[in-house]
């Protein structure tokens, strides 16, 4: 995220600016630790005295800032899609919340892939009520959902999740995994035995740095 900025931000420069300045990009790392976040969101704005502030990934990270934007009336960009069930005058988000993104998925799934659904997610706020909404869209379509399981953001174990899939056998593993925990658990599900020709798997929170870590021999 923070490297995309920075190409836009020259890319922007390089073109003369905003009103004839250019634009100063100020750094902080949130450490994936959501107290640090709100903690660097206060600095920027009380010190830095910044326009606009663009960051954020994890829902966790921006409910985090967003008591601290609303109290000095601050403007976060926030870079990807999201839960929904959030508005603040002092936030734009810019990718889709979870209906626009799950309703279709799953509705194209059942009628192509089949009814049954094993749900994993990481563990916080995002996969859970992605979920939620795939459950209820499931259950009005006869559906079902056969397993449902959280990890531990970063986590790099899912052998336990991985035998509880293959004993349900699910037409579809529907993965809300985000970060590089996908890199595990990709190459986990190929070393059981999972390819693509044996077993449908939708994921929702896939990058190509992720793709990239997989490799194409362990792509499911």
């Amino acid at each position: 995220v923070v490297d995309a900025e920075k190409l836009a931000i020259d890319e922007i420069n390089a073109a003369g600016g905003v009103l004839g300045k250019q634009v100063v990009p100020i750094v902080e790392d949130g450490a994936s630790d959501w107290p640090t976040f709100a903690e660097k969101a206060k600095k920027l704005l009380e010190r830095d005295k910044v326009a606009a502030v663009f960051g954020c990934y994890t829902s966790a990270s921006r409910k985090a800032v967003l008591p601290v934007f609303e109290r000095h009336n601050g403007l976060l960009y926030y870079p990807t899609y999201y839960e929904g069930l959030e508005e603040s005058k002092n936030i734009i988000y810019t990718g889709q919340e979870a209906t626009q993104q799950t309703i279709a998925a799953v509705e194209w799934l059942v009628k192509n892939k089949g009814k049954t659904f094993y749900l994993i997610g990481s563990d916080y706020v995002w996969p859970r009520t992605t979920n939620k909404i795939a459950k209820k869209v499931l259950a009005s379509l006869g559906a079902k959902t056969v397993g449902e399981d959280y990890i531990p953001l970063g986590n790099t174990e899912f052998s336990t999740t991985i035998n509880k899939i293959k004993a349900q056998k699910p037409d579809v593993i529907l993965a809300t995994v985000v970060g590089g925990s996908n890199v595990a658990f990709f190459k986990q599900l190929r070393s059981a035995g999972f390819t693509g020709a044996n077993q449908t798997l939708m994921t929702l929170a896939v990058t190509e740095d992720e793709l990239r870590g997989i490799g194409a021999e362990n792509a499911v």
